[in-house]
């Protein structure tokens, strides 16, 4: 009897090793739009755009292929609070509503005793959307904050707003999401912040980019200066994003925040930066969109810090989260949106798991017979019809229900840039049976989401709408 109880007490030790017991009281969710995961340091980018940020993935959990189910910010943000994905919660676009029936990470674990926050950057979208249902308190920029129709308020004030509220309430457990908007055009560029990018300011090392990515210097006005511009506003708009955040945690810890704490960064998605033939986002399904930061920071420091090299979706983080405080009750049984809970105590690198893949859609467009004068001419080539992507380790699908599909071998084709569909190898015949495969299988795992029609509140809404660039 004392050999079971001893063997029983064993066991209990090592379970609580490896899957850690209430271990998580208050979570920060940082959503920051438009951020590729190649334009920050920690992902392989040596331009000095992320110094915090790497900070924060030394000491904490980072997944390396982590990709975002949408290319858009809506349907992304939507997939993150819902564990679904767009074709099932139906926000299909921004400017279409999430249904009251969707239950979102935020109601459930208000449901739990959590205070609930959230301090986005624009008010163009995420009430509109109806985003803020199971927030106790849901922080927009109101309309003195954007003047002369400013699309996003500035991260350092946002995030000011944020710590304001936590400080009032960090005697209680609590959610917070703040989402930071700065990387998203139009892009400042930081006078202060340009001289720390280091070698991005060298027109050789761009010139290799262009090479490489294949960049259009069309879209530039074949200009290298412009694309020069481009870039270092882009990445100074990310070096001030990282400064600010660096400011959270230095509060939080002032605050004596409780060390059962965790902070979750993420992108809802990347940026084109004139590959192919594009400027934003939205439109494709390549990798320079699709693939996202995705960083577990845990305020107890003796949870080891890890890097995990398989892939995941951003849509995984409603079930982590949930897994992580033990709402199992909760969580999707989805084998498509499973938590990383395992990964992320495994003792094991799962970098090369060959069953791992993701799957991103893009919405339906249909496109209009006559564009405005004032769309640039990059903008006019949006491509018809809707279009899902899957892809694992090495390879890479993309169906589209109007145009010609798309295979890709990323093992010697990291860019995208040359469409195998055609091939009659057998190496690729075996891998796109393998991901349509697992593409139909997807498709008929769930049920349709409703079909809800696109609902934009105000004039000054559509405008901001089209000045970023969903509406055309």
């Amino acid at each position: 009897m004392r050999k079971y109880i001893l063997s029983l007490i064993i066991i209990i030790f090592l379970i609580s090793i490896i899957y850690p017991q209430n271990h998580i009281e208050n979570i920060y969710l940082i959503t920051v739009d438009t951020l590729r995961a190649d334009h920050v340091g920690c992902y392989g980018n040596n331009s000095f755009t992320t110094p915090f940020i790497d900070s924060l993935a030394r000491k904490g959990i980072i997944f390396k292929k982590a990709y975002s189910a949408s290319g858009t910010t809506c349907p992304s943000h939507a997939s993150i609070f819902t564990g679904l994905y767009p074709s099932q919660h139906s926000v299909l676009a921004n400017g279409y509503q999430l249904d009251d029936s969707y239950i979102t990470l935020a109601e459930i674990l208000r449901a739990n005793g959590y205070k609930t926050a959230a301090f986005v950057s624009t008010d163009s979208q995420f009430i509109a959307s109806n985003f803020n249902q199971g927030f106790d308190y849901f922080n927009e920029p109101e309309k003195f904050e954007l003047k002369n129709y400013q699309v996003y308020r500035l991260a350092q004030y946002t995030i000011e707003k944020s710590i304001k509220w936590i400080n009032k309430n960090k005697q209680k457990k609590h959610f917070v999401w703040i989402h930071l908007f700065d990387p998203h055009i139009p892009y400042t560029l930081h006078k202060d912040i340009k001289n720390t990018l280091g070698k991005q300011t060298d027109h050789s090392f761009l010139k290799n980019i262009i090479s490489k990515k294949k960049v259009n210097l069309e879209i530039f006005g074949n200009s290298l200066n412009n694309y020069l511009n481009y870039i270092l506003s882009y990445n100074s708009e990310i070096r001030y994003i990282d400064n600010e955040l660096n400011k959270v945690i230095t509060r939080l810890k002032e605050y004596n925040i409780n060390k059962k704490s965790l902070l979750l960064l993420t992108a809802d998605h990347g940026e084109a930066l004139g590959q192919h033939n594009w400027l934003g986002h939205g439109k494709y399904l390549y990798n320079e969109i699709l693939h996202i930061p995705l960083i577990f920071y845990f305020f107890d420091e003796s949870i080891k810090n890890k890097s995990i090299n398989t892939l995941v979706g951003n849509i995984q983080v409603f079930n982590t989260i949930l897994d992580l405080l033990h709402l199992n009750k909760d969580m999707k049984k989805n084998f498509f949106t499973k938590s990383l809970k395992p990964l992320i105590f495994s003792k094991k690198n799962d970098s090369k798991a060959e069953n791992s893949f993701v799957i991103s859609e893009r919405r339906h467009y249909t496109i209009p017979k006559k564009f405005s004068s004032k769309i640039p001419f990059w903008r006019k080539r949006y491509e018809k019809g809707k279009a899902i992507a899957i892809q694992n380790e090495n390879f890479k699908f993309i169906f589209k229900n109007k145009l010609g599909n798309e295979f890709y071998n990323k093992t010697n084709d990291i860019n995208e840039l040359k469409n195998l569909i055609t091939s009659k190898k057998k190496i690729k015949k075996k891998n796109l049976n393998l991901l349509k495969n697992k593409l139909f299988i997807f498709l008929k795992s769930f049920p349709k989401g409703k079909a809800i029609k696109p609902v934009i509140v105000d004039k000054i809404i559509i405008r901001q709408l089209k000045s970023l660039g969903y509406i055309l």
